[in-house]
């Protein structure tokens, strides 16, 4: 249909180049406006179809693209939609996966509690009793094992 459409306009504006030619009367300065405005469309529907080739290249590759993410999308759409939810009873029955990492479920009843978990990793605490022998304040006090022990270093 391209090609179609610039044969028919080639043949148009040589139908008006001929028609120039042939009239025989015509002033000279009319001729060459002619032939340069003729000259001028051709050069225009050159860049103009070239313009369009290009945008169609351009945009059968963000067609090309758009379907390879659409495929992604799909196929990243079937994975989730078949991944079934899995009960420890599950886990149990089917074999492990080739190359994938799993936690085994614990042995029997031996189920250890978040707190009991915590509470043995947590460390002791110890507290200190200080008192002043000349009958410091408890702000001077403190102020004083600041300056002298760096909470900082020792943390």
């Amino acid at each position: 249909m391209a090609h179609e459409l610039k044969q028919g306009i080639d043949d148009t504006m040589n139908k008006i180049v001929n028609a120039t030619d042939q009239s025989g009367n015509m002033r000279k300065d009319l001729k060459k406006i002619i032939y340069e405005t003729v000259s001028t469309l051709r050069t225009l529907v050159h860049k103009l179809k070239e313009t369009l080739d290009d945008q169609t290249k351009y945009n059968k590759h963000l067609e090309d693209e758009a379907s390879k993410k659409n495929k992604e999308l799909d196929s990243y759409r079937n994975t989730t939609t078949t991944r079934l939810i899995e009960t420890p009873s599950v886990r149990q029955q089917e074999p492990p996966r080739p190359g994938s990492r799993q936690v085994l479920p614990p042995h029997g009843n031996n189920r250890k509690l978040y707190a009991s978990v915590v509470a043995a990793t947590a460390k002791t605490k110890h507290k200190a009793l200080v008192r002043s022998k000349i009958n410091q304040t408890p702000k001077m006090i403190k102020n004083q094992l600041k300056s002298k022990v760096n909470p900082t270093e020792i943390k």
